[in-house]
């Protein structure tokens, strides 16, 4: 390992580097680890789109300017994007869940998202 890459590595197990960005953090009153800035820790908005084809259903993510983030996903059960759905900090009310039903039940349809940096970090991967 050079020491270019030494000293990142050790910045960001530090808490002195996001982990997402790499851009240098104020270190304060942190116990260490890695974290995020907060730019990167701000929750960020995705389109979650799935469709159900040959059997499966197809899932894929979109930002804000309608560009695919991440890879397209396969899934064997609507339950799996109904839990995928759950995991994000998005509060349906009763309108947005009875339309992701109706979606659901036609094979087709979208959702909007908020997402922790961290998951959108991993979204990206």
């Amino acid at each position: 390992m050079s020491a270019e890459q030494a000293s990142t590595t050790s910045l960001r197990e530090s808490g002195r580097m996001c982990s997402s960005c790499m851009s240098l953090i104020a270190l304060g009153d942190w116990p260490g680890g890695e974290r995020q800035c907060s730019r990167c820790a701000r929750p960020k908005s995705v389109w979650l789109r799935f469709k159900y084809e040959h059997g499966d259903w197809y899932v894929e993510f979109l930002d804000p300017n309608w560009m695919m983030v991440g890879r397209k996903r396969r899934f064997d059960h609507a339950d799996t994007i109904r839990d995928m759905i759950s995991r994000t900090p998005t509060r349906l009310d009763l309108a947005a869940r009875q339309a992701l039903d109706s979606a659901l039940q036609n094979g087709e349809g979208g959702v909007k998202l908020e997402q922790t940096g961290e998951q959108y970090a991993k979204l990206k991967h």
